[in-house]
């Protein structure tokens, strides 16, 4: 069974029309690990036996007429910042190498309770605090497109992963950039959510006010069914959001283009490679006949950056005691990184975090906003929902907010690998089209930040921009 070619949106109908188990999907997703993980390096801690046990009570349970939701019995995996019961949790740190919680993180309760079969606890970059995945402590995750190259970070377990075809998705956190760098380094499809809509209780922090919890997978269309199994809001999480009645992340997919209005960030496409621009623009070109309109837009604040004190601060503050208790368990470029952090100043921290207020007083209902309608002739910045207001920018974020709303977006494409200034605020959505680019409509689903993978040339991965890669041939694949 080629796990690689397969979707959770294909498998879960395979399930359901009784031509395949779980059992048989998990046996197929061990089997590609065990060919792989000496090479790859994803996991930390691969639970196979535990995995064989959950798929057969999925096959018991849906048997039973039991089903319960889009991710019943598809074999999946954790990133290693999530909290697991009875499994060893590392958050790919020595400091916290020997523990083994006694709950499960929120995040990992949702995904047990809908059905899914975890494969383990993925690789990462230390405390998430890195873009590469080079591990000191638990060795490098690999690119499966080109070992010799890194997947990205800190998510690159999760990415590699799923590229490789070892599971159909894995649960990664994003917070300046770790769910998305991964998906296009690896050419999956990344969904960072809006702020509070997945819970972070139980995941070891990097910056509370910035850190967010979502999926990797290999469709938009995947990533929907994902997030429609862990979001919701849990008291736990002081961050956390009430979705809307009724909301479901998958109501818009398959919806035609029609309408859509698409904003292009120019300033951020200034430095990538060339084959990548083309590639933009040729998928643009694609986009605009299918009917939607697409704009070059200027928002400065996409160059700024000024989410890098707020993650620097809080970090320093998480981790403020374990450096002074066991600063050697620490490798050296972590331990700096957190270090700096002391340096940020209480008006440098306060100021950038004006910028990023919560937004539960205007975004609770943007999840399900009429992204097609244009925006009123009056409308002003904060006045109410609008269609880059997802969580509510103002402060600071106004002016990139003002920026779309004036040019009436619905979608803002940007670089995949450094959406900063909006913090992951902001409903930019980054989409480099894994799929065929007459699918790209599938973005536009209720989701703040989409990466869709990125083009594979001549073994080499193109890290920027908007690109539909050719077909996935096993010559250029981890066998």
């Amino acid at each position: 069974m080629n796990l690689s070619e397969m979707t959770i949106a294909g498998a879960g109908r395979m399930l359901r029309g009784g031509e395949t188990t779980s059992v048989a999907l998990t046996e197929a997703a061990i089997a590609r690990m065990e060919a792989t993980e000496a090479r790859l390096n994803a996991f930390i801690t691969p639970t196979p036996d535990d995995a064989l046990a959950s798929a057969r009570q999925a096959d018991a349970d849906l048997a039973a007429g039991n089903d319960h939701g889009p991710l019943h019995g598809i074999p999946i995996a954790i990133k290693d910042l999530c909290a697991t019961r009875g499994i060893r949790t590392t958050a790919g740190s020595a400091v916290l190498g020997d523990w083994v919680p006694d709950f499960d993180a929120t995040v990992v309760r949702k995904l047990h309770e809908g059905g899914a079969v975890s494969l383990g606890k993925l690789n990462l970059h230390e405390f998430a605090f890195g873009t590469t995945s080079m591990n000191e402590h638990y060795g490098a995750v690999h690119n499966p497109w080109d070992l010799s190259r890194h997947p990205g970070g800190s998510s690159g377990g999760s990415g590699a992963a799923v590229a490789a075809g070892v599971v159909f998705g894995a649960i990664g956190t994003d917070t300046g950039g770790s769910i998305r760098m991964p998906a296009a380094l690896c050419g999956t499809a990344g969904l960072m959510p809006t702020y509070g809509v997945v819970s972070r209780k139980g995941v070891t922090a990097l910056s509370w006010s910035l850190d967010h919890i979502g999926p990797l997978t290999r469709t938009a269309e995947d990533s929907a069914l994902f997030l429609k199994t862990i979001a919701g809001y849990d008291a736990g999480d002081p961050g956390s959001l009430h979705t809307p009645e009724g909301w479901d992340p998958t109501s818009e997919i398959g919806m035609p283009l029609s309408g859509l209005r698409i904003g292009v960030a120019r300033s951020q496409f200034e430095r990538v490679q060339p084959e990548v621009a083309a590639r933009v623009n040729d998928a643009l070109d694609v986009i605009r006949k299918l009917g939607a309109s697409v704009t070059d837009v200027q928002i400065p604040m996409l160059d700024e950056g000024f989410q890098l004190p707020i993650i620097s601060a809080e970090a320093a503050s998480y981790h403020a005691r374990w450096l002074q208790e066991s600063p050697e368990k620490y490798s050296d470029s972590v331990r700096r990184a957190i270090l700096n952090g002391f340096g940020v100043s209480a008006v440098e921290y306060l100021d950038a975090l004006a910028g990023l207020p919560r937004a539960v007083d205007v975004g609770r209902d943007a999840l399900h906003a009429a992204r097609r309608d244009p925006p009123p002739a009056n409308a002003r910045v904060g006045d109410h929902v609008q269609e880059l207001d997802d969580v509510g920018i103002t402060a600071h974020a106004r002016e990139a907010d003002q920026a779309a709303v004036e040019v009436g977006r619905d979608v803002v494409v940007t670089r995949a690998e450094h959406l900063r200034g909006l913090g992951g605020r902001a409903s930019a959505v980054t989409i480099p089209a894994d799929q065929p680019v007459e699918r790209v409509e599938l973005v536009d689903v209720d989701m703040p930040v989409l990466d869709e993978g990125h083009a594979l040339e001549h073994r080499r991965i193109l890290p920027d921009g908007l690109a539909r890669p050719p077909r996935r041939a096993a010559s250029t694949m981890i066998g």
